[in-house]
């Protein structure tokens, strides 16, 4: 830089990064501050904002985590962390800067420059404190970063097994997010009153930090069977790894689909000429209804035969998320001629409202489209249940973004692979998109046969990883 020259200054702008269907267009107040740990901050309820002004990368990503923040964290402050009550609050929001932080990354920027230089001698000062909670924070903090190399180097200088124990913390979270796809990571679909992306993984990640808290508070018990007031029992780094790997994986609380629940609708309608018989013209039979055809057609195809449609199998998953409308399934009917068409969708905690439905049979439809539920939570019930309409030799479409759930709407890695089992043995198609299925419907009307595919989630199981 020649000297007198001007340093060169930006600032961030909200505005354009906050197309939010959840929060209603706001203009943003943006304030200068330093590229250091605590300077910067994002108060999403009054759209206000301290970021560095700065050329430089270290303020260049500052402001890209503050930035993500506005495009994907909740409203309502500190109170969002009541959606998980039985978590401590400080690690809701280690959960969620690890949540933004993993969301940077994967943007393009380098965030190992969110560190100031301070924090090996924190990790120094909280072992020697004895604060573990703290420390499991910190990690959730900066989990993925150098700047958790250096607290971690701090807290080794003290005591090692702590440092081995925070070290398998952040490596449970980094693989916890890892399959995780960016679109789910950062769904701002309102769910209960928050971002989808925050009541889901900000809770799984909390969750981690949870158990790692409680793991390392556990009370010293003697030979006798007698529990300490005073002493914990020591920090062990495989007993944390064992721990934290289950939970990472989502086998620590084996997920469990919600009970089918089917629901009958009345199929009174009809597509002409789509679902169901249809009549063709062809040149041989009794009776010459298409008499017209003897001067236009060079065949002479003046009679009549009547032909199945394409049979098989459409399921379809109407979450929340797929955010599918009226016009999206009617298109879907439309295009499925002598198709079995079933839908699903699962209310949260629920126990015996329905949950599946069919909405196309034997060529009738329903006069008007079921809504979901808002949740998935059936998917492998629903799934079962499709396949058996299934006739042999016909096609199986599964419109549905990869996402499985338990009763609650809680992704479980192990939910996935059995419904990815299940795609697989059945030779099931997925698609995430309409356009997606009425180009599969189109390929198997030319006589062509689908493939195996998997979509989302699903497609990053173990079973797809080995094939």
């Amino acid at each position: 830089m020649t000297k007198g020259a001007a340093i060169q200054k930006n600032t961030a702008m909200p505005e354009f990064i906050t197309n939010r269907k959840d929060i209603d267009p706001r203009t943003w107040t943006v304030e200068e501050g330093a590229a250091q740990r605590g300077e910067a901050w994002t108060d999403m309820d009054n759209a206000r904002m301290k970021v560095p002004f700065g050329d430089d990368e270290t303020s260049r990503v500052i402001r890209a985590h503050e930035l993500m923040h506005a495009r994907v964290s909740p409203l309502q402050g500190s109170a969002c962390v009541s959606l998980f009550p039985d978590i401590n609050p400080r690690s809701v929001i280690a959960a969620e800067e690890f949540r933004v932080n993993t969301l940077v990354k994967r943007a393009g920027f380098n965030v190992d420059e969110l560190r100031d230089g301070s924090e090996f001698r924190s990790g120094e000062l909280s072992a020697q404190r004895g604060d573990w909670d703290g420390c499991v924070v910190s990690v959730g903090t900066m989990a993925g970063t150098k700047a958790c190399a250096d607290f971690l180097r701090g807290v080794k200088k003290v005591d090692e097994d702590w440092a081995k124990a925070l070290r398998e913390i952040e490596k449970s979270l980094i693989s916890a997010a890892k399959k995780v796809p960016s679109r789910y990571l950062a769904n701002t679909e309102d769910r209960d009153g928050y971002p989808r992306g925050f009541s889901e993984w900000t809770g799984k990640f909390a969750n981690i930090l949870k158990i790692a808290q409680e793991l390392g508070n556990r009370p010293k018990v003697d030979e006798d069977g007698n529990v300490s007031d005073e002493e914990s029992e020591a920090i062990d780094s495989e007993k944390m790894k064992e721990a934290l790997g289950k939970t990472a994986k989502g086998k620590s609380a084996k997920g469990q689909f919600a009970s089918m629940v089917l629901e009958t609708l009345p199929l009174t309608r009809r597509v002409g000429g789509h679902l169901g018989r249809k009549r063709i013209a062809t040149n041989t039979g009794r009776n010459p209804r298409r008499i017209n055809r003897m001067l236009t057609d060079p065949q002479r195809r003046v009679f009549d035969r009547t032909i199945k449609g394409t049979g098989g199998v459409v399921l379809i998953d109407q979450s929340g998320s797929m955010s599918l409308g009226e016009r999206d399934l009617w298109a879907i009917l439309e295009a499925a001629p002598g198709c079995t068409v079933i839908g699903y969708s699962h209310r949260p905690g629920s126990t015996n409202h329905p949950n599946v439905w069919v909405l196309a049979e034997n060529g009738k439809v329903c006069e008007t489209i079921r809504g979901g539920n808002g949740g998935n939570g059936v998917d492998g019930p629903a799934l079962e249940f499709a396949l058996k309409k299934r006739k042999k030799g016909e096609s199986f479409i599964w419109l549905c973004d990869g996402a499985v759930t338990d009763s609650r709407d809680q992704y479980h890695d192990s939910l996935a692979e059995e419904c990815a089992s299940v795609v697989v043995k059945n030779n099931v198609y997925m698609t995430s998109d309409i356009q997606g299925v009425i180009e599969a419907l189109e390929r198997v009307k030319k006589g062509g046969r689908l493939p195996v595919k998997a979509t989302g989630q699903i497609k990053h199981t173990s079973v797809f990883r080995g094939r």
